[in-house]
């Protein structure tokens, strides 16, 4: 297959970057040999109607648009098959657009396939891919990046040159974006396109670029018009697109929408554009009614007069102003990545400021304390009085940004235009406004030479933000050529805008040569008598501009005419004369040997000075007037480049010298109306005797705006409907509510009117009309509102819970007396108090017992479920509550003793706590409550239930039980205690009975309680038994046998006997001999055999009890064999030091490196052992 390339494509490849190169040449060698999978990923697009267009991928957003066909071959005239590649779009959201601009018509000697023919063509066998792409075992290749390349290059080029495109078609049928500026103005001369709207070569070039683009350009190069345009792009290719313009000017803002309903190709189905001043996005953020942003706002005095009670200098107020507003309110903190947004100060932190460069700051170093200071106190002046500044209200939305979950409420795309105008703060607060999938959709314009009153503006901004958000950052576009103005004009801004840039500051340069008109040359002249009366006639088209405020209402005030403002004013605004009057031209020149803050200090007047006179020359479209004495020293008309591009006049004969005609006031009327200029509007209505206009805009202008209808109606009837909806559409808010339904009316705006016919009601106490209102626009919850002031509190309740707001249903409901209803919408609401009390107000205690639970009113839900009998929730709310000895009864009633017991314990009941736990059968703990309360006795027998047998004698004992404290200490083997207990319960039988079973010679102590008692009791004899009294003489223990009770054992024994075994070995032998080993091995210990007693035990694996035996028979390394399997490793080693005395120091030894501790049996069986080692290791050994 073989590959042609269009000329326009031919001609583009070589100006790309290398590899962007490479790229699209490796995608064009892959559709090439078919490889139509993987990386280029080739797909047939179906938005064409008639030729059938493929793309190819190659990279993540660029795409090649190409179509099949057939050419001769050049030598042998057969038809080979061609892929024809047209363009590469670098961004594939422009693909669709590209498809319809593009003809893609081709000469006759190509056959083309038609979009309806893919599927039944097959030209020389070969096959097309369709969607999904084919070839899907194809993988991708790397392109080799060697000279091969060059020649493939060539060879693609030579080829396309054989078979040029055609790239005509009828004007009538080209889109209005299409490239080339021949083209756009034969259509722009079709459409009757005004001239100011007609694009040169370079802004249609820009037209084109993919966003984000950074538009620079200076005083009327068409930097709005062509955003515009580029918005009209976005929509044609993303008609649902949710886009803003904004800018921070108003009169600029209803310019901008003006021009834009103009262009004859305003997409009519796109969504639409929102039209916004900064201010207005700030308070759709905030959610601020026009009203509350007014109320709200600070009074631009405030920092004026602030600084006015300062020592300072008229040059330093205005650069501590600047500083004020646009660095220290205005500036993030420096970082390397984005702030989270409720991270951002009212004022930067003294540390964050004094990092700042110097070149960012308007004052210079040694005077950012007393700036920072001032901020200081005009930020709290702000807030005492609960006011807010520009700045302020930028922080306000950024901390609010987070909170908003609302993703309706963000753009796919952002058009901020005079971005100049703008200080870091507030770029934070447009760029949020962004889709998260839109975040590089921003087109921002400005001129950094316009900068006035200090936004700290620079590109480096923008670009900052970029660069945190790792977002690639764009260079920006400069425009050069002005259109407002002629070249002689021109020249006068030009010139200043040279010499600040000299003063080191940021500069767009001019072209005066390239202006479209030509003009008078700026004229200077002195002030004096005869100037003042001819400006203080007052022209439509002529604008005076001073240096502040202050100046311009006293100019007003003399002059008797509007036409007068400061140049901060006029920004946005143009004029055909404009007069510079008496603006300050001083420029300082301070000599080498001046300081570094000096110097910056002069340096920045400077700017300021010469910004001033900037902008207000580059206000005019015709014609500049200079009214000023120049400075004796350093004067800006002195300087080279502006004294020659101003002409000096001894008379002052202005341009504007004939008599302005009423057709000329009143075009200027509707110019400054359009700019909602209402007091120059109303002036200039005056003179051209419209009374009607004069009246409306007056009354518009003034800010006490009495009522319309009593004021203004009179005198000029009814309202037209241009009247009304010039009324309607200002941004000045109409407080006059009856008049705004009368204009709406008269526009037929019912909808409209009703609504503000509505908030008319609302404010004057008519609740019910404007109630009906809201609940007919299914606004249920103003409707619920405004019956709730009423007191209607069923149809408030009703419209409440329509609006779902169940908090307020819940309360209107409770006020009428509906208990359940308002329950259920507490219970909605998650009031589950409230709920609750509602509910016991039904007495539906069971319902009430879980939402006070629900709530944390344990109290209140236990008092629901005792109602109820649910004792064991009541006791777990009372448990809850800590009330121990309510819930303990409540776990009583449950007859959940164990519960019950713990919580009488908590409340000191020991008696009752003893009760429930000897019911629960948790004995310890009955015992423990009652020893607590004084009952030994019923404490001994708890303890003496599990055995702890040393506690139940000590409560036996306090009670004064002796016989049970005596038993239970004789269980417990305290034979000293049971003794005691036994002689005061006056026993003392018992008591010689615990001698008998303490003492050495057990033979010689049971003869002496023979003698002394006779015949022995039963219990005293089992007594005896059960704690192993063993008598050598067999005869004596078979009589204790029988006299215990324990006959068949005697018997056993006494046959024994009789059969001659007469000692307890011989009667072991006998039991060895029956394999009765453990018997035997009983008997072998009462004969003290140790030995044979430890083959014995373990022949029945007893290997614990067979140990003792072979330690009391010394046998160590049968002792050491027993420990071992006992996993008693401290007792073997032992044992095998004693029967290896030889080996003991290093076993020894051993022990102590491991660090075993031992037992105190295990002390004592090492120092009796007499083993030959040292002593410090012996000592060693027993003291670790």
């Amino acid at each position: 297959m073989k590959i042609a390339l269009s000329e326009h494509l031919a001609q583009m490849l070589p100006a790309l970057p290398r590899n962007e190169r490479k790229r699209i040449l490796r995608a064009i060698n892959r559709v090439r040999t078919k490889r139509f999978s993987s990386g280029v990923r080739v797909k047939k697009l179906h938005s064409r109607p008639q030729v059938a267009v493929w793309e190819a991928r190659f990279s993540d957003y660029g795409r090649l648009l190409f179509t099949y066909g057939q050419h001769p071959h050049r030598a042998t005239r057969e038809p080979v098959t061609v892929a024809h590649f047209w363009t590469a779009v670098f961004d594939h959201d422009n693909v669709p657009r590209e498809l319809r601009r593009r003809p893609f018509e081709t000469p006759e000697i190509m056959q083309w396939i038609l979009a309806d023919e893919v599927s039944a063509f097959k030209w020389n066998g070969q096959t097309f891919p369709d969607n999904p792409a084919a070839d899907l075992e194809a993988i991708e290749e790397h392109f080799p990046d060697t000279d091969g390349t060059n020649d493939y290059w060539e060879a693609y080029a030579a080829l396309s040159s054989e078979y040029p495109a055609a790239w005509t078609t009828p004007p009538e049928n080209l889109p209005w974006y299409l490239e080339g500026p021949i083209a756009f103005e034969m259509w722009a001369e079709a459409q009757n396109i005004p001239a100011e709207l007609i694009l040169t070569e370079e802004q249609i070039d820009l037209l084109q670029m993919p966003l984000p683009v950074f538009l620079n350009g200076p005083a009327g190069s068409g930097k709005t018009t062509l955003a515009l345009y580029r918005l009209l792009v976005l929509q044609e290719n993303n008609p649902e697109a949710r886009t803003a313009f904004i800018t921070h000017n108003p009169r600029l803002v209803a310019h901008a929408e003006e021009l834009y309903h103009t262009l004859p190709t305003c997409p009519k189905d796109a969504t639409p554009v929102d039209f916004l001043t900064y201010q207005d996005l700030v308070a759709r953020v905030l959610e601020l009614s026009s009203v509350e942003r007014d109320r709200q706002r600070a009074p631009k005095e405030v920092l004026h007069d602030l600084l006015h009670h300062r020592p300072l200098t008229h040059a330093d107020r205005q650069l501590f102003a600047t500083e004020i507003r646009s660095v220290i309110k205005g500036m993030i903190p420096r970082t390397d990545a984005v702030l989270p947004t409720t991270a951002i100060n009212w004022v930067l932190t003294r540390a964050a400021y004094d990092e700042l460069p110097e070149k960012w700051s308007a004052v210079p170093p040694d005077k950012r304390a007393d700036a920072y200071q001032l901020a200081t106190q005009y930020q709290r002046l702000l807030r005492d009085q609960e006011w807010h500044d520009t700045q302020d209200m930028a922080t306000r939305a950024l901390h609010a940004l987070p909170l908003h979950d609302d993703t309706s409420a963000a753009y796919d795309a952002v058009f901020l235009d005079e971005v100049q105008d703008l200080t870091e703060k507030q770029l934070h607060v447009t760029f949020a406004m962004l889709r998260r999938d839109r975040k590089t959709q921003l087109l921002l314009t400005g001129d950094p030479t316009q900068v006035l009153n200090g936004s700290g503006f620079g590109w480096r901004m923008p670009k900052a933000m970029f660069f945190r958000r790792d977002w690639e950052v764009p260079s920006p576009h400069t425009l050069r050529r002005s259109f407002r103005a002629g070249a002689a004009t021109l020249r006068l801004p030009n010139a200043v805008a040279n010499l600040l840039r000299a003063e080191k500051a940021t500069v767009v340069p001019l072209d005066p040569d390239k202006a479209r008109r030509d003009g008078p040359t700026p004229q200077r002249i002195s002030p004096d008598a005869s100037v003042d009366d001819v400006l203080s006639q007052g022209r439509p088209n002529v604008l005076v501009l001073v240096a502040d405020d202050e100046t311009a209402a006293s100019l007003r005030e003399a002059w008797g005419h509007p036409f007068v403002w400061s140049v901060a004013e006029a920004k946005g605004l143009e004029a055909d004369h404009v007069v510079l009057y008496k603006l300050p031209d001083h420029l300082e020149h301070p000599s080498d040997l001046a300081t570094k803050a000096r110097q910056a200090a002069d340096r920045r007047w400077n700017q300021h000075i010469l910004r001033l006179h900037y902008v207000a020359a580059t206000r005019a479209r015709r014609s500049v007037t200079i009214v000023a004495n120049p400075h004796p020293d350093d004067s800006l008309w002195h300087a080279p480049g502006v004294a020659n591009a101003v002409d000096v006049k001894e008379i002052f004969d202005p341009v504007w010298s004939h008599q302005a005609s009423e057709r000329h006031w009143l075009k200027r009327a509707v110019y400054y109306r359009d700019h909602e200029q209402w007091t120059q509007a109303a002036v200039c209505y005056r003179n051209a005797n419209d009374d009607a206009w004069e009246l409306l805009c007056a009354w518009i202008a003034d800010p006490s705006q009495p009522p319309l209808w009593a004021e203004v109606y009179p005198r000029i009837g009814a309202c037209t409907e241009t009247q009304a909806q010039v009324l309607l559409e200002c941004s000045t808010p109409i407080r006059d509510l009856p008049a705004k339904v009368h204009l709406l009316r008269t526009l037929n705006r019912e909808t409209e009117a009703d609504a503000v016919q509505a908030r008319h009601d609302e404010a004057t106490g008519n609740w019910e009309a404007a109630a009906r209102y809201h609940y007919d626009q299914n606004n249920h919850a103003k409707a619920g509102t405004l019956y709730k002031k009423m007191e209607a509190w069923l149809p408030a309740a009703t419209c409440f819970k329509r609006a779902e707001r169940w908090l307020d249903a819940a309360r209107c409901f409770r006020q009428n007396g509906a208990w359940e209803q308002a329950a259920d919408h507490y219970e909605k609401a998650q009031q589950w108090s409230e709920a609750a009390v509602c509910c016991t107000k039904l007495d539906a205690w069971d319902r009430a017992g879980p939402l006070f639970q629900k709530s944390g009113k344990w109290e209140e839900a236990a008092h629901c479920y005792r109602r109820t009998e649910s004792w064991s929730k009541a006791a777990d709310c009372h448990s809850s509550a800590q009330k121990w000895k309510e819930a303990a009864h409540d776990y009583r009633r449950a007859e959940k003793w164990r519960l019950a017991g713990l919580h009488f314990k908590k409340a000191r009941q020991w008696r009752a706590a003893g009760h429930s736990y000897r019911n629960a059968k948790a004995w310890e703990d009955a015992g423990m409550c009652y020893r607590r309360n004084g009952d030994g006795k019923r404490a001994g027998d708890c303890y003496a239930k599990i055995h702890q047998w040393n506690t139940a004698g000590a409560c036996y004992r306090e009670a004064e039980a002796w016989k049970n404290a005596a038993l239970c200490y004789s269980q417990a083997k305290s034979w000293e205690a049971a003794v005691e207990c036994f002689e005061h319960a006056g026993m003392p039988q018992w008591t010689q009975a615990c001698t008998v079973v303490t003492a050495n010679d057990t033979d010689k102590a049971f003869r002496a309680l023979w003698e002394t008692h006779g015949a022995l009791s039963t219990n005293i004899a089992a007594f005896l038994l059960e704690h192993d009294v063993f008598l050598k003489d067999p005869t004596w223990q078979i009589w204790l046998l029988h006299q215990a009770g324990r006959d068949e054992k005697a018997s056993a024994l006494r046959q024994l006997y009789d059969a001659g075994h007469h000692t307890w070995a011989a009667i072991a032998d006998t039991y060895v001999a029956q394999t009765q080993y453990k018997q035997a091995a009983i008997y072998y210990e009462r004969a003290e055999e140790w030995s044979a007693a430890a083959q014995c035990f373990r022949e029945v694996s007893d290997w614990s009890r067979a140990k003792r035996c072979y330690h009391n028979a010394e046998e160590w390394s049968h002792a050491a064999a027993c420990a071992r399997l006992l996993g008693h490793a401290v007792w073997q080693h032992l044992y095998q030091a004693r029967a290896n005395p030889d080996n003991a120091e290093s076993i020894l030894r051993d022990m102590y490196d491991s660090g075993v501790s031992l037992s105190d049996e295990q002390v004592a069986f090492l120092k009796n052992a007499g083993f030959d080692v040292s002593p410090a290791l012996l000592y060693a050994v027993t003291s670790y």
